[in-house]
């Protein structure tokens, strides 16, 4: 039932009135979540503690606004019309893609969870036909299905992430992986590096990746820009990645992430407890009290 609202919703509105839709359904659900409301903010506090209380919580309602609008332009990625989304959007950078795939081997595009994941999707895909898609499937059948339906039609090919077979069979085929390493997924195959000045588990997955397929890795940054268009930037490839020294590698993945994090704050997905895992076995996790 909420597909089929949404997919009613892209067809009966014109795209900027959905998104502010979206942006104050955002608003009202950081008020009816007070748990999710309460994530967001233990981790505003982590890692922007030079803000005052006040500038965090604005941080933390327009951050919902995010959120509520990039469900809305994920319906929009999904049932809109692609003439009118090529005129909100624009890709930049190609050209750093066109030389790493010049080199005869996969490339890693590596991205974070921020609002705009969706829309920078669709880009993506209608610029790069050879994409696959590395994501974590959601518990829930119905939606698995549905969402699983949309993102091949939109996006190409998707691998799970546990698939690491895989994942590793695109890089040598020299395809293209979309890859999102920044969540908290314990201790396992993960090193502590700093993150917005936090010690963060952090997958070390990319280097490993790189290492064995001798892939180049690609920051890619997805804004959604205050005249409500989006702009997706493929940057150059990581110099020495991997180095390796699994650390130093996941330090210099975060880094990129936190530059991007600070160019829209509001954007990036702070619902996640990102630092639920501490280096130390015996320190408690800043949720534990929500």
């Amino acid at each position: 039932m909420g597909f089929g609202l949404l997919r009613g919703l892209v067809f009966l509105l014109p795209m900027r009135w959905l998104c502010g839709f979206g942006a104050g359904l955002g608003r009202l659900a950081g008020r009816l979540l007070p748990s999710r409301l309460a994530i967001v903010r233990v981790n505003l506090r982590l890692c922007f503690p030079e803000l005052s209380d006040s500038e965090r919580e604005a941080l933390a309602q327009a951050h919902f606004a995010a959120v509520g609008r990039g469900a809305m332009e994920a319906a929009e990625a999904w049932w809109g019309s692609d003439a009118e989304l090529a005129r909100q959007t624009r890709l930049e950078g190609l050209a750093h893609l066109d030389a790493a795939r010049a080199k005869g081997k996969g490339v890693i595009l590596l991205l974070a969870h921020f609002t705009t994941l969706e829309m920078c999707g669709w880009v993506l895909s209608r610029h790069i036909p050879d994409l696959d898609v590395v994501y974590k499937p959601t518990h829930n059948t119905v939606v698995e299905r549905l969402m699983s339906r949309m993102r091949r039609a939109n996006l190409g090919g998707l691998i799970a992430s546990s698939d690491f077979r895989g994942i590793v069979r695109a890089l040598r085929a020299q395809r293209i992986l979309w890859y999102v390493p920044d969540q908290d997924f314990g201790r396992r195959r993960t090193v502590f590096a700093p993150f917005m000045g936090v010690p963060a588990a952090t997958l070390n997955m990319t280097s490993r990746l790189a290492e064995r397929t001798g892939a180049a890795v690609l920051p890619v940054q997805s804004l959604r820009l205050p005249d409500g268009t989006w702009e997706v930037r493929i940057e150059p490839a990581l110099s020495d990645f991997p180095s390796g020294d699994d650390v130093a590698d996941a330090t210099k993945v975060n880094a990129v992430i936190e530059r991007h994090v600070r160019a829209a704050p509001e954007q990036y997905f702070w619902v996640h407890r990102r630092f639920k895992t501490r280096p130390d076995p015996a320190e408690p996790s800043p949720y534990q009290a929500l």
